[in-house]
């Protein structure tokens, strides 16, 4: 069963397999809205303090998940990966570290930790993923998914 999904997702059309991973890294989100967990996120209320909705916008939805993605799925999972190849754990960490690093980067409160790394999981293994197994450009799949759950959050903030 699990090698039948495996081969289901390897073989779902690229805009299929976008929109399959845009509403999984949804579910986060919609917990933290449904337990009302407050954003104390400081990095965007620093942003805000310009009052320029243009600044904002581009900040949050344009150059934050340019340079979160760059560092946490690109650099991290290719270092991780060359460190440790021909190793059977190597997809495990790639997709693993990446994530707890990514979350611990959204220290805000407890929740937002433990959101950021369930984040982070579905972004490293999203790039992980497309990049070694399906041949597509993970960096920009990621990117993508990532500026669109910032332009949904920012939004409707």
């Amino acid at each position: 069963m699990i090698y039948n999904l495996k081969e289901k997702i390897l073989n779902l059309n690229v805009i299929y397999y976008f929109i399959l991973i845009f509403f999984i890294q949804l579910i986060p989100s919609i917990i933290l809205m449904v337990f009302n967990v407050e954003n104390t996120n400081t990095s965007v209320n620093i942003i805000e303090q310009f009052n320029n909705i243009i600044i904002t916008f581009l900040f949050v939805v344009v150059w934050g998940p340019i340079f979160e993605t760059v560092i946490f799925q690109f650099i991290l999972i290719n270092l991780i990966k060359t460190f440790t190849q021909n190793t059977k754990y190597t997809m495990f960490l790639s997709i693993v570290i990446p994530s707890i690093v990514f979350g611990s980067s959204h220290p805000y409160n407890i929740y937002y930790f433990a959101f950021g790394t369930i984040i982070g999981l579905v972004y490293s293994s999203t790039y992980y993923i497309s990049q070694f197994f399906r041949k597509e450009n993970g960096f920009i799949i990621v990117l993508l998914l990532h500026s669109s759950n910032n332009l949904l959050a920012f939004l409707t903030n």
